[in-house]
């Protein structure tokens, strides 16, 4: 059985292609422009389309705006801890922040038992750290190399996004230095990852998915504030697409 899963997010589309339950192909674009028109780059990339596919499916942040070109749209939740499941061995915690918000799942052989969700605020999200490295002129992909300089960081305090980049605005117009200040970000929004994690009791194996999964030193740090490793598994990113096609697999079987 051949089924494409996608992961609507709000900066990334990404799409898992499964054929007999494992992964086989997977494509990652950047969300700029209509919601079709991005979903015909990520098809184009993957040299496919939809009609190629037995089952289609959809989960995340936008699958509201696509779900008219799916066979099915699948749960976020369910989607992401299965596709995590699947990418790592053992895995019983599974964090995931991403641009829309931030979620700290516990599972059990690929399922939900308890979770934890940010929506509400984007200063916990990977929103903030990308507005942030907008306003400073820093790539995100350059994000490690520019922290991993910092010998320090500035704290960021305030609990509101909005308050929290006009700090990072004082701070750039005090002459702070900008790895400073991005290192202060991410352990900023670390910090509030990790005290979510810790309201769902979490269990090794404990592993980072979704869009800052390439940043390492953002998973060193709720590494050091829960004083247990979070590994971050081989293609991270596609944790909720991967879930998807497997949980669309399993209602169909």
């Amino acid at each position: 059985m051949l089924v494409l899963g996608v992961d609507a997010g709000s900066s990334y589309l990404k799409g898992a292609i499964v054929e007999d339950g494992s992964l086989a192909d997977h494509a990652v674009v950047e969300a700029r422009g209509g919601v079709d028109d991005v979903l015909e780059r990520m098809l184009s990339e993957l040299g496919a389309d939809l009609s190629d596919f037995d089952l289609t499916v959809v989960t995340g942040y936008g699958r509201e705006a696509l779900k008219e070109r799916f066979d099915a749209t699948a749960p976020e939740l369910p989607s992401v801890a299965l596709g995590a499941w699947k990418l790592g061995e053992n895995v019983r915690t599974v964090i995931d922040v991403g641009g829309q918000d931030s979620k700290v799942l516990r599972v059990e052989e690929g399922r939900v038992v308890d979770f934890q969700v940010n929506d509400k605020c984007a200063a916990g999200t990977g929103r903030f750290i990308e507005n942030v490295c907008r306003r400073l002129g820093v790539e995100l992909t350059n994000l490690d190399r520019v922290v991993s300089d910092a010998d320090g960081s500035v704290s960021i305090s305030s609990m509101c996004a909005v308050f929290a980049e006009s700090e990072v605005i004082t701070l750039v117009n005090q002459g702070v230095e900008e790895r400073k200040i991005l290192r202060g970000v991410l352990e900023s929004v670390a910090e509030r990852v990790a005290t979510m994690a810790r309201r769902v009791s979490p269990e090794p194996e404990i592993v980072l998915v979704g869009g800052l999964s390439h940043s390492r030193t953002f998973a060193e740090i709720p590494s050091e504030a829960l004083e247990v490793e979070v590994t971050v598994p081989r293609h991270a990113q596609l944790a909720g697409a991967l879930g998807a096609a497997l949980w669309a697999m399993k209602r169909e079987a």
